[in-house]
């Protein structure tokens, strides 16, 4: 009898996707291999320790000190705020504040542009 795996893409690790350890360790994931994804952690002190995780970024062992936890760049972008009769509403967004300043809309009763950090 033969028995078929099935992965769950969607809790699967990406290599083209930055990583650290749950402590913030440095991570270089290399590739994955039959159903384990080969690496190696990277620490400031000692030597680099290769190792093995699971498909979902689960540590091998039991150190879960060592699961990986993704890194995300972070990224602004720039809304205008108006008041107008149903009260506070925002723009649409913008990638700089200078984009966002050339489409204000004085006659929405144009408040400020607001940077929000970390917008995903």
């Amino acid at each position: 009898m033969q028995f078929i795996t099935f992965v769950d893409h969607d809790n699967m690790i990406d290599l083209s996707r930055k990583y650290t350890t749950k402590d913030g360790n440095i991570v270089k994931l290399f590739e994955i291999h039959k159903d384990k994804i080969i690496g190696m952690v990277i620490f400031e002190v000692t030597s680099p320790y290769p190792t093995l995780w699971e498909l979902n970024g689960k540590h091998i062992s039991d150190w879960k000190q060592f699961d990986l936890v993704e890194v995300f760049d972070p990224k602004s972008i720039w809304i205008n705020v108006y008041e107008d009769y149903s009260g506070i509403v925002v723009s649409k967004e913008y990638s700089t504040k200078k984009e966002a300043l050339q489409n204000t809309e004085e006659f929405y009763g144009y408040i400020k542009t607001v940077e929000i950090n970390n917008a995903r």
